[in-house]
């Protein structure tokens, strides 16, 4: 039994009538594309309308073709002081437009599907052979960021061709700052990531300290709420200074005016 919608599988050679169908219905068979596993498909009389006392025939007709192919190379290389040349990175590979299986060889020898993922570890590399030309692929490999790894790709995204071969390369940098979880760029990571105020910095020929190393000791006068402690501190200074000069100038005009008068 079958109804509107249903699906229905063939192999070579085999067919399927379907009876009672009224006089005067509309049909439309579609067959799914099989072009991703290599066959050009023909199809004659695939929609029509039933007539009374008649029979209608729906032929498909696959040939299978040779489709010209590529290969895809995948590489994996790690730098860094502390990168490991050892560790395994995983990697994803999607395919579009083909089900189909293909081997790969290198420094690993296997097959692989759209989906599959694949390791790799620092100068390993791999090359998918067999690829029907045209296929759209992409790589993704795994965020390795909290084991201290930036990643950096090429041609990590593409189309396959059957004149060159396409080489998707992945190089995974070691940061200690990523190693610590920090940020790089982080405006309190100076040198071995402590804080600036822990740091001297010096300008002109080096010998003159921008700022003190420590609160309290000499020093250009840090900016900020250092800077105008100190600026409140000079103007206290100063006015204590003219406060002792207005009342020793006072004094001594007092004492002229009581000596004139003797």
């Amino acid at each position: 039994m079958v109804k509107s919608g249903d699906t229905i599988t063939l192999a070579h050679g085999q067919s399927v009538i379907i009876s009672g169908l009224p006089a005067g219905a509309t049909y439309q068979v579609t067959e799914e594309s099989v072009a991703g596993q290599g066959y050009a498909s023909v199809a004659t009389d695939s929609s029509g309308t039933i007539i009374a006392g008649g029979n209608r025939t729906a032929v498909f007709t696959n040939t299978k073709v040779e489709i010209p192919t590529g290969a895809l190379t995948i590489s994996k290389n790690v730098v860094g002081e502390k990168g490991s040349l050892t560790k395994k990175f995983n990697f994803t590979l999607t395919l579009s437009e083909t089900t189909g299986i293909y081997p790969y060889s290198g420094s690993a020898v296997g097959s692989i599907k759209s989906g599959d993922k694949i390791s790799l570890a620092d100068g390993e590399s791999i090359t998918i052979s067999g690829l029907p030309e045209g296929t759209k692929y992409s790589i993704i490999e795994e965020d390795y960021r909290k084991d201290g790894y930036a990643t950096n790709s090429t041609a990590a995204a593409g189309t396959i061709s059957a004149t060159s071969m396409q080489a998707a390369s992945f190089t995974n940098t070691w940061s200690t700052e990523l190693a610590d979880g920090m940020t790089p760029g982080d405006p309190t990571e100076i040198g071995t990531g402590t804080a600036p105020s822990d740091h001297t910095t010096n300008i002109g020929d080096g010998d003159l300290p921008f700022g003190g190393t420590e609160p309290g000791k000499d020093g250009i006068p840090k900016t900020g709420n250092d800077q105008t402690e100190h600026m409140a501190k000079l103007a206290l200074l100063f006015f204590s200074l003219a406060l002792a000069v207005l009342t020793t100038a006072n004094f001594v005009i007092r004492r002229k005016k009581l000596d004139g008068k003797k």
